[in-house]
């Protein structure tokens, strides 16, 4: 097992502004000089967007401030939509204090090896496969500004089917005290490549786990939801914003059987289509 480490969570909300989150800083009920202070398309209401707060950063204080039972976790991991929220577009983030990071391209520069020292390779037709700061300023940055975060991840060009596998070494392939295998991804929009990703048509992605005698799981994941912020906002441009994905490890088969978790010895990725893709913080999780 990995040491455990500290559960970080983030929500980020499409259509909302800084003031709306509360009465007093938003017009007609509260101070005079109260403000609308958010611009562009698909903005929610006063109502709604406290009703996000409500929903979200109450049980974050009494998850982790009053320290009360772990059954609040589903809100912040994602795992079970919250309550009142239908039509409310949110990206989460999220690691669980306890998880084996196989990637989180924080550690040098070099996309043929990941964060377990195991080797990364690929199918040679990616139009990029490399590693970038998603920063607003600094060395080694993604040259995209529609990125907000503070983070190194890895960037994924295609035209064509392709795919990508990240080696687990030998001492770290027992991973089935587990729950979950997790990843944060995002389309990148706009950019110098504006037609990878068009809009309001998701990536399609496999994820697989594959043993040590290269038998691949025929239950994978795919998801054809991977997708940022569906539309530019008209003022200040575009965001493109990760979004956490957990996939029960329990998902994964071989033939009939459960795939044997003691014997994983890499992660594989899937690309079909076109695509312009971010991947961060690849990970065995609980």
């Amino acid at each position: 097992m990995a040491p455990i480490q500290a559960t970080k969570s983030m929500q980020w909300i499409y259509g909302a502004n800084h003031n709306f989150f509360n009465t007093v800083w938003t017009p007609g009920t509260g101070f005079a000089c109260s403000s609308d202070d958010g611009n562009g398309e698909g903005r929610l209401s006063p109502r709604l967007q406290r009703l996000t707060a409500c929903q979200t950063i109450v049980p974050f204080f009494t998850r982790f401030v009053k320290g009360l039972p772990t059954h609040l976790d589903h809100i912040f991991n994602a795992d079970r939509p919250i309550e009142g929220e239908d039509g409310v577009e949110a990206y989460w983030a999220y690691q669980n204090a306890e998880r084996l990071e196989l990637d989180n391209f924080e550690a040098g520069d070099n996309p043929a090896i990941n964060s377990l020292g195991g080797t990364v390779t690929n199918s040679g037709g990616f139009l990029t496969f490399d590693e970038f700061e998603f920063k607003p300023s600094g060395a080694d940055r993604f040259l995209n500004l529609s990125y907000q975060h503070f983070t190194h991840a890895s960037v994924l060009e295609w035209t064509s089917p392709q795919f990508m596998v990240s080696a687990i070494p030998l001492a770290n392939r027992d991973v089935s005290a587990y729950k979950a295998l997790s990843f944060r991804v995002s389309q990148i929009i706009g950019g110098a490549v504006p037609n990878r990703n068009p809009l309001d048509t998701p990536r399609t992605m496999r994820v697989a786990l594959v043993d040590s005698v290269n038998a691949v799981s025929n239950d994978g994941y795919d998801t054809v939801a991977v997708q940022s912020v569906q539309y530019p906002y008209e003022y200040n441009g575009s965001k493109s914003v990760f979004t956490t994905v957990r996939i029960p490890l329990s998902a994964f088969r071989l033939g009939q059987a459960a795939f044997p978790l003691n014997d994983v010895a890499a992660v594989r990725m899937e690309f079909d289509g076109t695509g312009l893709i971010a991947i961060d913080d690849i990970q065995f999780t609980k």
